[in-house]
């Protein structure tokens, strides 16, 4: 419509500037009040009306003269009424003033703004004063370039009042610019080519760019306050407090947050455009998605069947979807910058809704490059697919961590992962980390009645061998897994425990994993020889801190390279360091004790394991003696789980030790 008001405007030029000599001559005869009926409005003036004009469902009784005078679309189509000229080319003025004494009917179809822009434009024809405002500018400009109300048809005309509006009154305020911009959401595309959206737009970038304070914008709460970690500002390396400030760079969240999807997503990408910290870009779009999708305000903890039951009756669907989609094409590419929770609710409601594949593989990619930042909540995701029967989607997580494991291939595959030092704070090594979170899935994982043992262990081998410093995880997770599935074959069974090493386990694990009797025999019997190594092990060092007093004691004193750097009062009290380093003599002495008691407990467990395997091998023998059942079982044992002469003798032989341990009966 806007092309063809232009060729009213090159048709219509002699013409139209008579009609608007009648017209400017007759505004005061016209000059009235408008009164509403029902559907239709009357220009209440003492004279008849003779231009009907249809709005929507509205009905205009107006006078033809005050709206040609005004706009070259009416002007052309009252024109076109006159079947003798197919135009308005070359009317003189008594033929248009003939015209005037016809009623003429016109209708209006895509009227931007409807039937309430036509009666602001219908009140401006008839000389009324118009009350520009922040809601009703961008309708207004809309409308005057619908109607082609330039200049040519009347000085001051709406076209060029509504632009000096936009440029001198809007685009000053950081609130009409707000409203302006969503006033345009039913005025697209026209809105867009008028460049109305583009002025606000590019006013709301420049003022979140800027210094707050040079605008007057209020002091928002503290506590809902988003800073970027180092404190910089969104625009420059300048930190807050070399500016002499404390910068808050959420506050335009919630405002912006009022407009529909594609406005919203064309401040976004003009922000980015911009350079502002993504983190600022993230947060926005964190806080849209929470506002927009209804999904992301849930406790993830809700069942299966409330969402499967939310799914089947919204009637919003498609909304949240493309919603969602555009939100996740929208989020910055960094590692670390949207938190794992929030894309972790992401890929949930995306599940729900159906998403595309490419959206789901993404926010999987997205979280698998993070995963050291989640917690266990973050990957139990519940199963929403038909095709498979378990609670959680154990496919998903497995190729989460995979995803992890690609962006860690510096370590893994560089060969440096054996060599690392895990036992250092799991923050520096991510792989530590995913490894405990991977043994928190497995143990909330086991008890699933219908996950399969290749797809449990697959969950567990998921992460290169040698990433986890303790196995006590994995042996919890295998022991749930072994409880809730007694069904399964000793081959698979086999397969499960294998995976566990025993040297890996603390002691309280042993003790458990040695009275375990849903363990095979050779699993106890490698977890047993594991603990008595670590006690004979720590039974020397204690044995040796015991018989070497003053070498024990010259630890706890400096050396002469480190005297200088303690203070003189502590260098100077040597007699308190010897008193501590007796009084840890008498530590080790007490633990000693306990270790002794310990390795004789562990004799009995040798030697009850090796009469079970006895007994089993002669049941075995009736079957087939030329197997060699019983001396076969005896080479599965290491050769380490023996009794020890030494020890079974009684320790009273060990002549630092202040207490008696009763020798062990021979059986």
């Amino acid at each position: 419509m806007a092309r063809s008001s232009s060729r009213v405007q090159a048709q219509a030029g002699p013409s139209s500037q008579k009609v608007r000599e009648v017209g400017a001559n007759s505004n005061n005869a016209y000059r009235s009040s408008f009164v509403r009926t029902g559907q239709s409005w009357f220009c209440v003036s003492g004279l008849p009306s003779d231009i009907t004009v249809e709005v929507d469902d509205m009905l205009f009784h107006l006078h033809k003269l005050p709206l040609v005078s005004r706009s070259g679309t009416i002007a052309k189509m009252v024109a076109d009424t006159d079947s003798s000229d197919d135009d308005a080319i070359g009317y003189p003025l008594n033929k248009i003033q003939k015209l005037a004494q016809r009623i003429v009917h016109i209708s209006l179809d895509g009227m931007p703004g409807g039937s309430g822009a036509f009666e602001v434009v219908a009140k401006f024809c008839y000389g009324e004063k118009l009350d520009l405002m922040a809601n009703n500018v961008a309708m207004l400009r809309c409308a005057a370039e619908y109607l082609h109300m330039s200049e040519e048809y009347g000085g001051s005309n709406l076209i060029k009042l509504t632009e000096n509006f936009l440029d001198n009154v809007t685009v000053r305020s950081w609130k009409d610019s707000i409203r302006t911009l969503k006033s345009c959401e039913p005025l697209l595309p026209l809105a867009e080519e008028l460049s109305v959206v583009k002025k606000c737009v590019e006013s709301i970038t420049m003022k979140i760019s800027s210094e707050p304070s040079l605008y007057g914008w209020p002091e928002l709460d503290r506590k809902r306050m988003l800073q970027s970690p180092s404190g910089k500002l969104l625009w420059s390396g300048n930190s807050a407090k070399e500016m002499g400030m404390e910068l808050k760079v959420d506050w335009w969240y919630e405002d912006i947050s009022i407009l529909s999807l594609p406005l919203f997503k064309c401040v976004i990408c003009a922000i980015d455009n911009r350079g502002l910290m993504p983190e600022a870009v993230a947060g926005a779009l964190m806080y849209y998605a929470r506002k927009a999708i209804p999904g992301m305000q849930r406790r993830q903890e809700i069942g299966h069947g409330q969402l499967a039951l939310s799914h089947s009756t919204s009637s919003r669907n498609s909304e949240q979807l493309f919603c969602l989609e555009t939100i996740e094409n929208l989020l910055p590419s960094q590692k670390c910058i949207t938190p794992t929770v929030f894309l972790s609710s992401l890929l949930k409601v995306a599940m729900i809704l159906h998403a595309e594949q490419r959206c789901l593989d993404s926010l999987e990619k997205r979280i698998g490059a993070q995963l050291e930042h989640a917690v266990l909540d973050d990957i139990l995701i519940p199963n929403y697919s038909e095709l498979s029967e378990t609670l959680y989607d154990v496919d998903c997580v497995e190729r989460i961590v995979k995803h992890f494991v690609n962006t860690s291939k510096s370590l893994v595959l560089g060969g440096h992962s054996h060599e690392l030092d895990f036992s250092s704070s799991s923050s520096a090594f991510p792989l530590v980390s995913v490894a405990k979170l991977v043994d928190s899935y497995a143990v909330e994982i086991a008890s699933d009645a219908n996950l399969s043992p290749v797809k449990f262990r697959t969950i567990v081998d998921s992460l290169p061998h040698g990433t986890r410093v303790l196995d006590d995880g994995l042996y919890q997770a295998i022991d749930i897994y072994l409880k809730s599935h007694p069904s399964i074959s000793e081959t698979e069974k086999d397969a499960l425990c294998s995976m566990i090493s025993c040297e890996k386990l603390t002691q309280e694990a042993c003790v458990h994993a040695a009275q375990n009797s849903r363990l095979p025999l050779r699993i106890v019997a490698q977890v047993l020889f594991a603990e008595q190594t670590q006690l004979r092990a720590a039974f020397t060092c204690a044995l040796e801190a015991v018989a070497s007093p003053r070498t024990s004691a010259a630890e706890y004193l400096p050396t002469p390279h480190q005297s200088h750097m303690l203070p003189a009062p502590r260098v100077a009290n040597v007699e308190n360091l010897r008193q501590a380093a007796e009084i840890n003599q008498i530590a080790l002495r007490a633990d000693l004790t306990t270790l002794r008691h310990r390795i004789a407990e562990l004799e009995d467990e040798c030697i009850k394991l090796r009469q079970r395997l006895e007994r089993k091998a002669v049941r075995l023998n009736s079957l087939s003696s030329k197997l060699g059942c019983r001396s076969s079982i005896h080479a599965h044992l290491p050769s380490s789980i023996s009794i020890n002469p030494r020890l079974r003798k009684s320790p009273a032989s060990i002549t630092s030790s202040p207490c008696v341990v009763k020798s062990h009966k021979s059986h």
